[in-house]
């Protein structure tokens, strides 16, 4: 499996809870809008603990047992979509690594809610 590269291209809000504390993000996939959860990893998370391959290590496994989970990308944060940020998200991603973003296609949580009933009821 190859894991696909991404520009952002908008930012959304970011995320409740996580430690990476993470972004929703919107990219373009052959001129549809798609949204994705971005991770920010640390430089120091990064080379310590290879966080941004063990998660495309985990996306492959779920590929790989036939497993359910949203599809993964790196996403390319271009310096035109840092320029639409505030000031805010400009500080935390200056405290962030520099290279490219883990992140996986956002899944409405509602969508998710229904998706675990049919599961649960046949």
């Amino acid at each position: 499996m190859q894991i696909p590269v991404f520009d952002a291209v908008a930012f959304i809000k970011t995320m409740d809870g996580g430690s990476t504390k993470p972004w929703l993000i919107t990219v373009d996939i052959n001129g549809s809008l798609v949204s994705f959860v971005l991770k920010l990893y640390n430089e120091k998370t990064i080379d310590q603990y290879n966080a941004v391959v063990n998660e495309c290590i985990a996306s492959t496994l779920l590929i790989d047992f036939d497993l359910s989970g949203p599809d993964c990308a790196l996403i390319n944060l271009t310096e035109s979509f840092k320029n639409t940020l505030n000031d805010s998200c400009l500080k935390q991603l200056n405290e962030t690594d520099d290279r490219l973003k883990f992140a996986t296609r956002f899944i409405n949580p509602s969508v998710m809610s229904l998706l675990k009933c049919r599961q649960i009821g046949g």
